[in-house]
């Protein structure tokens, strides 16, 4: 097994152990509503994930260790020790930080990759969940200023279970209408975050088929010019 096999066995399972750390947020969350130990355990993993992902290279190690180490510490200690370090709305803007860089870096190398491969479409999965637990803090962030920010029927309560399940209604434009923003922050938030779904969705696909379509028509060269020098 050569140096290259193996680079890319790492780099799938780091794109896969991204994907299925913010799968298990996702449903968990729902599943295990009112629960602030299990999102914290939940976030813990996709942080860890992260940190695998930016490995890569040393300004992005870097980066990820000196927001998700401190983050990981603060949230740990709150739960054992029931103490908190930092508030919780510190807390949530370094998880977006967090979040939004993680999602930076998988961007990137979707960007310039040169074919399609399973590594490519975990990463291009995992950007697509990982958008709407980012969209779902940036609502909890709201949430703590101004309670009002969404209604919802009197039995959901704002738990980051129902941020969840709200921001991934709008994140698909599924929308039901159960939960609704209520002020212009919250609005404006919906609106920027459905727009972002419709546009990674059609951006990515596209993307997606152009790298198959580039990688099959390379393959037929090679084919044809292994063909005549036989």
């Amino acid at each position: 097994m050569n140096l290259l096999s193996i680079a890319k066995k790492e780099s799938l399972a780091r794109y896969s152990s991204v994907f299925i750390s913010a799968f298990l947020l996702v449903i968990i969350s729902i599943a295990r509503s009112h629960s602030y130990v299990i999102s914290i355990i939940l976030f813990s993993f996709v942080s860890i994930s992260g940190l695998f992902l930016a490995s890569s290279r040393k300004i992005e190690t870097f980066i990820a260790l000196i927001i998700a180490v401190p983050w990981l510490l603060f949230s740990w200690i709150s739960i054992i020790f029931n103490y908190d370090i930092i508030s919780k709305d510190i807390s949530g803007m370094i998880m977006v930080g967090y979040l939004s860089f993680i999602i930076f870096i998988i961007i990137r190398h979707l960007a310039y990759a040169k074919k399609v491969s399973a590594d490519l479409l975990f990463g291009a999965a995992s950007v697509y969940l990982m958008l709407g637990i980012l969209f779902a803090e940036i609502y909890s962030l709201i949430i703590m200023y101004n309670s009002n920010a969404l209604t919802m029927p009197a039995n959901y309560g704002a738990g980051f279970d129902t941020l969840i399940y709200f921001s991934f209604t709008t994140l698909t434009t599924l929308g039901y209408g159960d939960v609704l923003p209520a002020i212009h922050s919250t609005k404006a938030v919906a609106i920027t975050e459905s727009i972002f779904g419709v546009l990674y969705t059609a951006i990515i696909v596209a993307r997606l088929m152009g790298l198959y379509i580039g990688t099959i028509s390379a393959e037929k060269q090679i084919n044809s010019i292994k063909n005549k020098c036989d």
